[in-house]
């Protein structure tokens, strides 16, 4: 691949995991606001089934996000490898390790739990105003 390849790859890989971090912010407002507006008013067996579903849903975009952010690394280092000089005009060396990878997946796995807490939280002080 030429340098011009590789920068077009990488933004690319962006893209994709921009567009898997907004299906999950959308699918966990969604939740969040089916908790807050019927979450007092389900039963157990309902307010179960929807969360489950939600999670089941909410799995998929945050593992694709998780997925294509180390993609994008392996094809920066690989582009680091090649073209060592070209390189370092478009990406930072410091960007190209995979912690990232860790603070992306925990941020979506506390969203997801803090989700679900919010919805325990509804249900168990339906009486109160929040």
């Amino acid at each position: 691949m030429t340098p011009t390849e590789y920068v077009s790859v990488i933004h690319e890989l962006g893209d994709i995991s921009a567009n898997h971090s907004m299906n999950f912010t959308t699918i966990l407002i969604a939740y969040l606001v089916a908790a807050y507006l019927a979450g007092s008013k389900l039963t157990g067996f309902q307010a179960w089934a929807v969360t489950i579903l939600y999670s089941a849903f909410a799995i998929f975009p945050a593992g694709s996000c998780v997925g294509v952010y180390r993609s994008s690394i392996h094809v920066a280092n690989r582009f680091l490898e090649e073209y060592p000089n070209e390189a370092l005009n478009y990406i930072d060396t410091g960007s190209t390790n995979y912690l990232g990878t860790w603070l992306i997946g925990g941020i979506f796995f506390l969203a997801w739990t803090t989700s679900i807490a919010f919805m325990i939280n509804v249900r168990t002080n339906s009486s109160r105003v929040i």
